[in-house]
């Protein structure tokens, strides 16, 4: 499970020197494990993970952007992203998720506008947390029109 990884890494990183890494793991690990406790008083699930994941690399990323904008250091920022993106599955390209849209509806035989739901559906299953939704979804309509 990906919340034993993080909790693994986090000790890890408390016995170590990187104080941006401590810091990083000490917090991700306390949010994402809240997750799990407030939905059923149980562990987090990988997808809770990752989403969890996703929201800290998002506020990493505007925080450096907006650091860059004002000229001062933000590699703290970029440290954390790049430790944020260790955990996160490999993301579908848009070549990548084209191919993997073409073959659900291949498999599955189906057409028309209607069937998007099902694909969507679909796509969630067997690829969740690695792939742009937005994305996704007009290469689902897309494929559906033509």
């Amino acid at each position: 499970m990906l919340i034993k990884q993080i909790y693994d890494d986090m000790i890890a990183a408390r016995k170590g020197s990187d104080a941006v890494t401590k810091s990083l793991m000490v917090t991700l690990y306390s949010e994402a494990a809240m997750v799990g406790k407030n939905k059923r008083n149980g562990d987090t699930t990988d997808d809770e993970c990752i989403a969890v994941i996703k929201k800290f690399a998002a506020n990493a990323e505007e925080t450096r952007r907006l650091l860059a904008e004002r000229g001062q250091d933000c590699s703290a920022q970029v440290r954390e992203i790049e430790i944020l993106e260790c955990y996160l599955p490999q993301q579908l390209d848009h070549k990548g998720l084209d191919a993997v849209v073409h073959m659900i509806i291949h498999d599955m035989k189906l057409e028309g506008p209607k069937a998007m739901g099902t694909v969507m559906a679909e796509l969630k299953k067997g690829y969740s947390g690695r792939y742009d939704g937005k994305m996704a979804s007009d290469l689902v309509k897309a494929a559906l029109a033509g």
